[in-house]
């Protein structure tokens, strides 16, 4: 399991990640990007957190291998050991049962 929180412009400061999940009739799309991903090639899916609508965390489980989905392997200087990388997001399809969160949005107690 690989974790996706660290976006270009914020870090890991969860409050101003810019990635989306918007409501779509059978649960969730999820669109953004993350960096500095670890475990990118070896993961078999991630804990992605994004902003639902009304601006709350939620994180959702994505499986790897999802329409959508884009790894994009990087060798950053002085880490090593697993994978590291991007993680693009494109309309991905997220199920109910995938968000990890409560409709209140706790995600950063996540």
């Amino acid at each position: 399991m690989g974790i996706a929180a660290t976006e270009r412009h914020g870090g890991s400061r969860l409050t101003e990640i810019t990635t989306r999940l918007t409501p779509h009739a059978d649960g969730w799309r999820l669109t953004g990007e993350k960096c500095w991903v670890s475990r990118l090639k070896e993961s078999a899916a991630f804990v992605v957190f994004g902003k639902d609508p009304g601006g709350r965390i939620q994180a959702a489980v994505v499986p790897a291998e999802s329409e959508g989905v884009t790894r994009f392997p990087e060798n950053p200087s002085g880490l090593g050991g697993w994978a590291w990388g991007t993680l693009q997001l494109q309309d991905v399809a997220i199920p109910k049962d995938n968000i990890l969160t409560t409709p209140e949005g706790d995600g950063e107690r996540i």
